[in-house]
């Protein structure tokens, strides 16, 4: 019987293990974790600039065909007279052109018609489709229909309210006096004057004005009031009773007289000191101004003094008055 001997034995095996473990490598492991971002790298150098590219085309226009030097290869042309559009351009011209208008087109059907005249439409008159209006009683009829004109539709909206009351019994008359319109002597030559009293008077620059409203049971019965704007740029309600007297180194004074048929405004100058000399009234320019009559007939006049309306202030008679 063969003895076994261990230790050749061992040896074999360790030599062999030695070998396949510096043989071919064994298989993969597991991945492993990912590593840190590394630092941004340096920005590299610009790349070179690229080619020009090709130029665009271009549209002209004009009322004619397009000349033969007008443009480049693959312009537009558009001719505004014909609506014709050449191109592209090419090298041989422009060629014929484009037209951009559509052919006609049909011919649309009639459209209505609206006609008029003095109450009910004959059935004759018109065609389906019209309309008509009575204009004595602003009914409109239509649109006609092949069973005739229908039923109307009433314009009228319905009555408003009662108005107030017209105040017949006052009348305005508004006018403007011009510097060359006072007078400093009348027809015959003669001064004019303004009576103070009994026994004093002024000497004055007169206008006379018409209205043929001023009636001699005006004068009697009613009231006739004068107002003046001393500012020509003022507003309505701006206005100033006369006789109106403005004081300086002198007083200026505008007062009125009632005429049938008329009024006359006079202008003066008084002397406040009786040292000093006022301006020569026949050369003094007096200034354009707006005057405005206030007419008043019948129980309006004496109603005027029943609510406590004072005749100086414009304001509180224009508003009792209802004066615009």
């Amino acid at each position: 019987m063969k003895k076994i001997n261990y230790a050749l034995l061992i040896l074999t095996a360790a030599i062999m293990l030695f070998t396949i473990s510096c043989g071919k490598d064994g298989a993969a492991g597991p991945k492993g974790d990912t590593g840190d971002k590394g630092s941004t790298g340096a920005v590299g150098p610009a790349g070179p600039a690229g080619a020009n590219g090709t130029a665009g085309s271009m549209i002209y226009s004009g009322t004619t065909a397009p000349v033969a030097t007008k443009g480049a290869v693959g312009d537009y042309y558009l001719n505004t007279t014909t609506g014709l559009l050449y191109g592209p351009k090419t090298s041989a011209g422009w060629g014929s052109g484009l037209s951009l208008k559509g052919a006609t087109g049909a011919t649309g059907a009639a459209g209505s018609a609206t006609l008029s005249g003095a109450g009910t439409p004959a059935p004759s008159l018109g065609k389906n489709g019209d309309y008509y209006l009575d204009k004595i009683n602003y009914l409109l009829y239509g649109p006609k229909s092949g069973s005739g004109w229908g039923a109307p539709v009433n314009l009228r909206g319905p009555a408003g309210p009662q108005g107030p009351e017209g105040n017949a019994n006052v009348k305005v008359d508004t006018f403007t006096v011009k510097s060359e319109d006072w007078r400093y002597t009348d027809d015959s030559n003669n001064n004019y004057y303004y009576e103070i009293d009994a026994n004093s008077y002024y000497k004055v620059k007169c206008v006379e004005h018409s209205n043929s409203l001023i009636t001699a049971s005006l004068l009697n019965t009613g009231l006739v009031l004068v107002y003046f704007q001393t500012d020509t740029n003022a507003n309505g309600f701006q206005w100033q009773p006369l006789p109106y007297s403005y004081i300086s180194a002198f007083s200026y004074n505008w007062v009125y007289e009632t005429y049938e048929g008329k009024v006359r405004l006079y202008f003066y100058i008084g002397q406040v000191n009786p040292n000093s000399v006022p301006p020569d009234l026949e050369t003094y320019q007096v200034s354009t101004k707006k005057y405005k009559i206030v007419m008043i007939s019948g129980s309006i006049a004496s109603s005027l003094q029943q609510n406590h309306i004072n005749v100086n202030k414009y304001d509180e008679v224009s508003k009792f008055l209802n004066i615009k």
